[in-house]
Formats: structure tokens, C-alpha cells, sequence
């Protein structure tokens, strides 16, 4: 892993956290480990809860832009363009295998931390599909929104339209649960049963975040979060 980070080290490091409130000293030969959890998929809270850890509570993630971390890096061990095999830079790129953060989260992560290892091909391949079924849903979801807010229909067409939304729903849902190993669901579908359109728009409601890419938001939150005992090095 260490030869690995040569290409990192050896570049300059723009926008990471000024000295004076960095509480670990980096050590590029001990870098922190990328907390996965038992499929060999990056823990995103554990993560950022780890980086909390290591600069002072008081510090500010501030940063003149946010862009998009890959959970799964550097792009080049998921291959590219040429490669007969794009499973794994279609999984790099996955929805659910990228969080928005600002800029110097985002340094600061290459920075100090190890590459996770690429998970074995059989997780790829069906947190791929997991992907596309519950992006499939929620979009279902918005679609049925949309019909039911429409001011063309009568409301027998509304009633009539969701309800075919709503089986179709509900199969996809069911087949999808019988395809894909629930532990490498992103969530547990076998706890979705819906038996109203309303049911629908919730689960669709759930579904919505594991559809898109993880927000700063949300990872700023995550990483305000009362800090574990450490043992990092201190300076």
C-alpha cells in the first residue's frame, strides 16, 4: 500500500486545514486506515467521524467550493475506457459511491488516509444493480407524484394511473428483494411492504437519498457528532 501512496505524496496539497488545528501529527508511512465495513465497502460516517477526530471541534470546514469525493479511490485501480471490465469504474461511479464535500474535506481525506482496497467483484456487481433498482423506484416515485398533482386528469384518471404505478411498483420492489443479497442491499428492502400508494410515496421518500450522491450537508452533520475516545498520535 505504501508504494501505492507514492503518487499522493508526491504531489503538492492545496487547501487542507491550517497546521495549528491539525491534533495528529501525519505520518505518510502510517497513514489512518479507510474504515470498510464487512462487503469491503467504504463506512462514510466512520470516516468522517474519524477526520473529525483529528483537527481541533472548533475548526470550520470552509472551502470556496464543494465537488465529489469517490469513496472508491484512485480511479486508476477501477480501470477506464479500454478495459474489457467496467464494473468497477461503473461501481466507482455509482450514486451511492460518492458524497459532495468541500474542497478541503476532500484534500484532507487523500491526504491522510489509505486508499480502501477494491471490493471483490461479486459486491460490485450487485451494488450495481442495487443502483439501478432504487434509482428505478424513486423515480417511480416522483413520476407518481407528478400524476397525482396533474391538472389534466380527472381524479378517476388519477386514481386509475397510481394505481398501475403502484403494482408496477410493487413488483419491481419484489423482485428486486429476491435479487440482489439483502447484505449488499443499500438499504433492507424486505422491511418495505406497501400496500397503499400512499405506502409508496414514502417508501420513495426513503429510497431517495441511496439515489443520489451523499451532500455536505449531511456529512457536516455527521462529522458534529460527539467524537469517540482516540488514539491517534497527538503533536
Amino acid at each position: 500500500m505504501t508504494n501505492r501512496r507514492a503518487h499522493y505524496d508526491a504531489q503538492p496539497v492545496y487547501h487542507l486545514p491550517p497546521p495549528e488545528v491539525l491534533l495528529i501529527k501525519r505520518d505518510p508511512h502510517n497513514l489512518i486506515p479507510t474504515p470498510v465495513d464487512g462487503r469491503g465497502l467504504v463506512d462514510t460516517k466512520g470516516l468522517l467521524i474519524e477526520m473529525a477526530k483529528t483537527v481541533d471541534p472548533s475548526y470550520k470546514w470552509a472551502s470556496p467550493f464543494n465537488d465529489v469525493h469517490h469513496l472508491q479511490w484512485p480511479s486508476r485501480w477501477y480501470g477506464d475506457e479500454e478495459s474489457d471490465n467496467h464494473t468497477p469504474s461503473e461501481f466507482r461511479e455509482l450514486a451511492i459511491s460518492k458524497w459532495v464535500l468541500p474542497r478541503v474535506l476532500h484534500n484532507y481525506i487523500h491526504w491522510l488516509t489509505e486508499p480502501p482496497e477494491m471490493p471483490e467483484p461479486e459486491v460490485m456487481h450487485y451494488r450495481i444493480e442495487a443502483q439501478r433498482v432504487v434509482t428505478s423506484l424513486f423515480q417511480s416515485v416522483k413520476v407518481s407524484k407528478h400524476i397525482l398533482r396533474s391538472r389534466n386528469l380527472t381524479e378517476k384518471q388519477i386514481d386509475r394511473k397510481l394505481l398501475q404505478r403502484f403494482g408496477s411498483f410493487s413488483n419491481q420492489l419484489e423482485k428486486a428483494k429476491q435479487a440482489i443479497p439483502i447484505e449488499l442491499q443499500p438499504v433492507d428492502l424486505t422491511v418495505y411492504k406497501p400496500e397503499t400508494v400512499d405506502d409508496m410515496f414514502n417508501i420513495g421518500s426513503m429510497l431517495g437519498k441511496y439515489a443520489v450522491a451523499g451532500s455536505a450537508n449531511i456529512a457536516m452533520r455527521l462529522m458534529q457528532q460527539p467524537q469517540r475516545n482516540t488514539t491517534l498520535v497527538m503533536v
